[in-house]
């Protein structure tokens, strides 16, 4: 191979590495995040979260946080504790939410804006974990494209009388993203093409 062709072949393939490097994406690590929240619950209460935002639908009875003198002048709060890779980000935060439509039967509660880590615009299984339930707290409906990527949480406490705490773990993995096909195909494009180009100079 002429010297000329090499530099040619050495200049293009140079080019194409340049492009590899552009096309894949940087590397990322996966996040384990976990969000924990804790509410006094009188009936049935569904906790709708979306992305970076919460809000209690009421089902039955009182409204979270809201059972004191059977629905009176009490506003105990939803607390909200967050961790990203084992880091606190949320301590303890205190929401108090406000009821527009009342606090009592099938109402919504204003939305908080401020859930950090947000739950990612992606389909993925969150696990519960449940810290303290007087009846039951499951998982509604996980994240997927059909529902906008929001997850229910179901606070059921319908048979026993008066209000108790409820407190559930939601925890999960983000995704790191994957090259695509192309552009690993580019790069070994590219390695090849430096090899030949060696090898061929050796001769």
């Amino acid at each position: 191979m002429t010297e000329g062709r090499l530099k040619t072949t050495l200049g293009i393939c140079g080019w194409l590495i340049l492009a590899a490097l552009v096309i894949l994406p940087l590397p990322a690590k996966a996040d384990t995040v976990t969000l924990d929240f804790t509410a006094e619950i009188d009936g049935q209460s569904l906790l709708l979260i979306q992305g970076n935002t919460l809000q209690w639908q009421n089902v039955s009875f009182c409204a979270p946080g809201q059972h004191t003198n059977s629905c009176g002048d009490s506003n105990l709060p939803t607390t909200i504790t967050t961790t990203d890779n084992g880091v606190t980000v949320m301590s303890a935060y205190q929401w108090y939410p406000t009821w527009p439509s009342g606090n009592s039967g099938s109402v919504d509660s204003s939305i908080f804006a401020g859930l950090d880590p947000g739950l990612p615009a992606t389909a993925l299984t969150v696990a519960l974990t449940v810290e303290e339930a007087r009846e039951s707290l499951t998982i509604d409906q996980q994240p997927t494209a059909a529902n906008g990527y929001q997850l229910v949480l179901d606070f059921d406490d319908v048979n026993e009388g008066s209000s108790a705490y409820y407190e559930g773990q939601l925890s999960f993995t983000t995704q790191a993203p994957v090259p695509e096909p192309a552009s690993w195909l580019l790069l070994a494009t590219c390695v090849i093409a430096v090899f030949w180009a060696f090898h061929a100079r050796a001769r």
